[in-house]
């Protein structure tokens, strides 16, 4: 079981964050192409142990998966993950810096992403709102209003390659929602946004 760690400075629990269960077989590696990069890799994580990886009693392993199950938190979205597709993917561009990203804009842009959802999700009451993930195309966030708590993506304009990118991308989002508000309309200001995920006690 792999789990999203809740971002620093939150109060989210832990059944809100996304999670992976990975269902498979463990397997002894023997490919010593692949044992050279493991070992390497191993040592430079743990430099402390380099002694130990080299030793012939030191075995590898790796999970090959079968069954791949994501849920992305509490009440919302869960659904099986294609194997392959699982271990084709790639590491997203943000993917060292998403935690530090969602942090800062939970603590210092709470009311930005409120007018996100009234101008955008068109949410009248926001009692509470949460970015859970930022990657290269877009933001995902966790909204409560009332009883209810639904889940929304925010894509950005074009896919982004960097931080600094992502950066901007946000802050034209929070732009284009004070202009709406504003009264500064025109055709096609809203970002792609979609609800993905609703509360199961919605009727």
């Amino acid at each position: 079981l792999l789990c999203q760690p809740p971002a620093a400075g939150t109060s989210q629990p832990a059944a809100a964050m996304s999670r992976v269960t990975l269902v498979g077989n463990i397997e002894e590696v023997n490919d010593d192409d692949e044992l050279i990069q493991l070992k390497a890799t191993f040592s430079l994580v743990h430099s402390y142990a380099d002694q130990i990886s080299q030793s012939p009693r030191f075995k590898f392993y790796k999970l090959r998966p079968e069954h791949i199950y994501y849920v992305g938190g509490y009440g919302v979205l869960s659904k099986w993950i294609n194997v392959e597709e699982y271990e084709n993917a790639k590491p997203d561009i943000l993917a060292d810096e998403a935690i530090k990203i969602v942090t800062s804009i939970n603590r210092t842009k709470q009311e930005d992403l409120s007018l996100v959802c009234k101008q955008f999700a068109m949410i009248k009451q926001v009692d509470k709102v949460v970015v859970t993930t930022v990657d290269r195309l877009g933001l995902d966030f966790r909204v409560t209003s009332g009883q209810l708590t639904d889940e929304f993506r925010v894509g950005f304009r074009q896919t982004v390659s960097s931080v600094e990118d992502a950066k901007s991308e946000i802050v034209k989002i929070f732009q284009e929602a004070w202009e709406k508000q504003e009264g500064y309309v025109w055709e096609d200001q809203d970002p792609p946004l979609q609800r993905y995920a609703e509360d199961i006690l919605r009727s």
